[in-house]
Parts: C-alpha cells; sequence; structure tokens
C-alpha cells in the first residue's frame, strides 16, 4: 500500500507555478512542507485559502495554543487519524502539552480528563458536544466566552471543524498514513 493510496503528485515549489509556487517555496524554507500540503497544492485554486486558514488558526486565533493542540490530538484519537496526530505531536510539545497530557488523550476518550486544566476540560467539552451533538448549547456557548471571548470561543469551533472534520476527512480519503 502507497502513502498516500491514491495517486496524487506531492508537488514541490520547483514543479508548480503562481501562488502554489510561492506558498510551497515559503513553507519549504520554513521545513514546513508537510506531505498534506504537497497533496493539497495539486489544487491551486484552493490550496491558498486552505494554507490561509490554517496559519490563522495556528498562528492567530484568540484561542490559546494548548487548548487547540489539546483539542486537535484528542480529535485525531477520536477518529483514529494517525497523520493529524503525528503531525501533532510535535506541535504540541512546542506549545507546552506535556506527554502525560499527550498519553491521556491517545485513546480517545476523556477517561483521564481530572488531569487537565480547567479551560482545556472546557475545550475538551465543548469539541465532543459538537462532534457529537453537532448544536453547542448556549450554556456550553456562554462559559466558552468567560473562558476565552467570543472571539476565542468562535476559534474553539473553528479548530474542532477543520481538524475534527475537514482535514481528517482529507487525511482518509486519500489515504495518508504516516508523516514520512
Amino acid at each position: 500500500m502507497s502513502d498516500p493510496n491514491l495517486e496524487i503528485p506531492l508537488r514541490t515549489a520547483a514543479d508548480t507555478t503562481g501562488d502554489v509556487q510561492r506558498i510551497l517555496g515559503k513553507l519549504e524554507e520554513r521545513g514546513k512542507n508537510l506531505k498534506i500540503h504537497r497533496i493539497l497544492a495539486n489544487s491551486s485554486a484552493t490550496f491558498r485559502p486552505f494554507i490561509l486558514l490554517l496559519s490563522s488558526l495556528l498562528f492567530d486565533a484568540a484561542l490559546p495554543a494548548q487548548e487547540r493542540e489539546i483539542v486537535i490530538l484528542h480529535l485525531a484519537a477520536r477518529r483514529g487519524v494517525t497523520y493529524e496526530w503525528e503531525e501533532h505531536v510535535p506541535v504540541s510539545e512546542d506549545v507546552g502539552i506535556s506527554e502525560e497530557l499527550r498519553n491521556a488523550l491517545s485513546d480517545g476518550t476523556l477517561d483521564h480528563v481530572d488531569i487537565f486544566s480547567e479551560r482545556q476540560r472546557l475545550a475538551l467539552e465543548v469539541a465532543d458536544v459538537i462532534i457529537r451533538e453537532r448544536v453547542l448549547p448556549k450554556e456550553l456557548w456562554m462559559k466558552a466566552t468567560q473562558a476565552w471571548g467570543q472571539e476565542g470561543a468562535l476559534d474553539l469551533i473553528l479548530t474542532v471543524a477543520f481538524w475534527g472534520g475537514y482535514v481528517p476527512t482529507i487525511i482518509e480519503a486519500i489515504g495518508l498514513h504516516s508523516v514520512e
């Protein structure tokens, strides 16, 4: 079995043009030329918007990075998306998520939720409710806005949608199994 399962070229700045070439070039310079980016670069119309949303959620969002990474790892484990998990372990390390917390998230359940901070538990609860019920109850929304403000609470919803649905669907559809 190949990785990805589908025969989709892994693009580089050298074999692309325009915005795709410019963006891939920047990612390559920074050592951020991830396999998923190189595959999605085959869609010149959607590549730039994908990277812009990704970048804004990672670097500009009001939601704190620790809560974001805990949610991403939890959702990756819950859905069994190994590629996403592997991509975010180093990111989680960079933002101070311990191995103990990652281990607690690794089974995709919230059985060990007691070791997380109050805000981390809230982020995990919001993520699970959105995934399970598709609707965020008003009282949980109010707790999220109290914790992170309206913008941070919206960023949490976007994080859940992006890394809990959109990205894993792409990864599964094209058959990405590992980062290497």
